[in-house]
């Protein structure tokens, strides 16, 4: 088995249905986790990984399931010791979650270990680091 094949074959599989409906696209992202796992853990050493676990994360981050988006930060992230990678992609699942004080820190975090790259062009999570009031309510 050639698994970067496989792995063309889940991301194609998975950016297909991205579209769907959240009902359907669960589904379908129940069946992408399900054929990973079936992959051997050499799986992780292709870099081609990241190309799917992205965009496994933002389908999940649409269909609100946070606990298996936390599960392909974690295959994103796999072996990386860029502390701004790692700041910034925890921080998205927290703001994602409405956690937005800890998503601030890990923004802040990385914005830091980057010297700002790092969230230059990220749309709504620039928007959150630059205006974080505009987020968090203070009661």
């Amino acid at each position: 088995m050639n698994i970067n094949e496989k792995i063309f074959e889940l991301y194609d599989y998975i950016d297909e249905h991205s579209l769907d409906d959240n009902k359907e696209l669960e589904k379908h992202l129940n069946f992408v986790n399900i054929e990973w796992d079936k992959l051997p853990d050499s799986k992780l050493d292709d870099s081609d990984r990241t190309l799917l676990a992205d965009t496994m994360i933002e389908c999940l981050f649409k269909t609100k399931n946070y606990q298996l988006a936390e599960n392909w930060v974690n295959i994103y992230l796999d072996n990386k010791s860029f502390p701004e990678e790692v700041a910034f992609h925890y921080g998205r699942l927290e703001f994602e979650k409405e956690n937005f004080e800890k998503a601030l820190k890990l923004f802040k975090e990385a914005y830091k270990a980057s010297k700002g790259r790092i969230i230059e062009g990220k749309g709504k999570y620039k928007d959150f680091f630059l205006h974080p009031e505009k987020y968090i309510i203070k009661e």
